[in-house]
């Protein structure tokens, strides 16, 4: 939370529930690890000890479960920054960028032609969504005028 609020990014709560999900994840695997290593060992010196082998079973069952919770919670985060997203209406400063990428788009579809008419029909059409960007951004202008 502390390098979120340095940084002035607001997490939701799924966030910051997935951020303590991967670090728990992460420390139980470095658990996991040094479990192995014990039981690595004691086999090595032909210690049987099958509680260290339970053990470590279990943290590896725990450590699957751990990173099934991760994944579910990073689906969960990606369905609410989608729907976030969707419900967010555009702005007029979107919708004119929208407008001039569409110009740009029938540009190059022009320059690829070879037929005058069809180069002069979506040169027209790119001048149609220039002058669409354009009247988004005055229409949004005297809206902010009205405003103040």
């Amino acid at each position: 939370m502390a390098k979120a609020a340095a940084n002035h990014v607001s997490l939701s709560a799924l966030e910051e529930e997935l951020l303590r999900a991967r670090e728990l994840e992460s420390s139980g695997k470095e658990h996991v690890d040094a479990q192995e290593r014990r039981v690595e060992s004691l086999r090595a010196e032909n210690i049987d000890n099958p509680q260290s082998e339970r053990l470590l079973d279990v943290m590896c069952v725990t450590h699957h479960l751990q990173g099934s919770h991760v994944r579910l919670l990073e689906r969960e985060v990606r369905e609410e920054q989608a729907k976030k997203k969707s419900t967010r209406k555009p702005s007029a400063v979107d919708t004119a960028n929208q407008y001039r990428q569409n110009a740009s788009a029938s540009e190059v579809v022009a320059v690829s032609l070879r037929d005058r008419d069809a180069i002069s029909a979506y040169v027209d059409i790119a001048n149609q969504w220039r002058h669409l960007a354009e009247m988004t951004e005055r229409i949004e202008r005297e809206k902010l005028k009205t405003r103040w």
